[in-house]
């Protein structure tokens, strides 16, 4: 018996089956990480990332692994976690700071656009 003949067999599946499961995981959502740099003037830019998800991983996990990186639940500095800097292009000693501010994680279709391991245990 062949190895895939074995799997089949073991996890009941058809050979068609086995395969619509495969499209499922390549299919798989990958995730968008919303953020922004508010400065104190309270102008905003806007920003996001698309992620894979390579291990499925639900909304709630992908919570779950960004919290402890957050200051205070909100806060970030983006480039100790590799992500595109949002400041704007001239620096104002009097309403610029360092921080970016956390927005969301969503499912989405898009494309990978970075390819960072931002979920990686530290």
């Amino acid at each position: 018996m062949s190895l895939w003949e074995s799997v089949f067999l073991q996890v009941h599946l058809y050979p068609i089956d086995f395969f619509f499961l495969l499209i499922d995981i390549w299919n798989m959502p990958n995730i968008k990480f919303s953020y922004l740099y508010r400065d104190a003037g309270n102008y905003k830019n806007y920003g996001h990332v698309i992620f894979a998800n390579p291990n499925n991983l639900s909304l709630e996990q992908v919570m779950d692994l960004i919290k402890p990186k957050l200051i205070d639940g909100t806060w970030f500095y983006a480039k100790e976690l590799g992500l595109p800097d949002l400041h704007f292009d001239r620096w104002d000693e009097e309403l610029d700071h360092g921080f970016h501010e956390f927005e969301g994680v969503e499912f989405t279709d898009e494309e990978v656009d970075v390819f960072l391991m931002l979920f990686r245990n530290s």
